[in-house]
């Protein structure tokens, strides 16, 4: 299990919080000739190594970086504007999904001693970055189709820095509930779902936009929901292991 949640945690940090935007630009611009793509497959392969702490890793490492290249670059050659969102969540689950079986395949290799505080660790990390920008990025790709349009005056009042604000504001809601979850707090949770609703939803209430807030809120339910549904995930593993 020790060695699953590794590749896991090397996954999530390699795909998403070390892949700069630029980089998916010029990877969905170039296809397969971009060299982001092979520099990116490399990340994964050398952060495998750097978690997992043990140079006898290198062909599951090797394995592993290759297996991602070939699915990003089979879901690069197909892709466009129309089936781009749903490639997104077939490219990732294929990704879990290869990093199971090869970890079945691989169950034998040997591996150093691992305590349970260090496993104990890992799950905990997993969850806390599992929260972050994959999550939002997850969300912010399956609520697009409901995105409403913004005029030229709200597209000027909507400055990039108030959308990394938003970004922020919901790892911060996600961690803050998954946070509360496992030490029991569940009123604490209620509390922070109300004070987010007196001060996004007045405002939207306000202004009639009744399309924003239902997008609004279907991203707010999806974002709560997650962080619940990762933390009883992680609390049960806690408690099983």
């Amino acid at each position: 299990m020790t060695l699953l949640l590794q590749l896991v945690l090397a996954h999530l940090l390699g795909d998403f919080l070390l892949q700069p935007s630029v980089w998916v630009a010029a990877k969905d611009h170039r296809k397969i000739q971009a060299w982001q793509l092979y520099v990116h497959a490399a990340i994964h392969g050398l952060l495998i190594l750097i978690i997992c702490a043990h140079m006898s890793y290198w062909p599951l490492a090797l394995l592993i970086a290759s297996i991602h290249l070939l699915i990003d670059g089979i879901k690069l050659s197909i892709q466009n504007e129309h089936n781009k969102r749903v490639l997104f969540f077939w490219d990732q689950a294929a990704h879990f999904l290869s990093i199971l079986l090869i970890w079945i395949f691989f169950y034998g290799i040997p591996r150093p001693f691992s305590p349970a505080q260090q496993q104990n660790l890992l799950i905990l990390l997993v969850g806390v970055v599992t929260l972050t920008m994959p999550t939002s990025i997850a969300i912010k790709t399956f609520i697009s189709r409901w995105q409403p349009g913004l005029s030229a005056t709200e597209q000027a009042d909507s400055p990039l820095d108030l959308e990394r604000a938003g970004k922020y504001i919901g790892y911060i809601e996600r961690l803050l509930t998954f946070i509360f979850l496992l030490t029991g707090h569940w009123a604490a949770i209620g509390f922070l779902i109300t004070a987010k609703s007196i001060f996004r939803f007045g405002d939207l209430t306000k202004g009639k936009e009744r399309q924003l807030t239902e997008y609004v809120l279907i991203g707010t339910l999806l974002s709560f929901g997650t962080a619940i549904i990762v933390g009883l995930g992680c609390q049960y593993l806690l408690q099983l292991l």
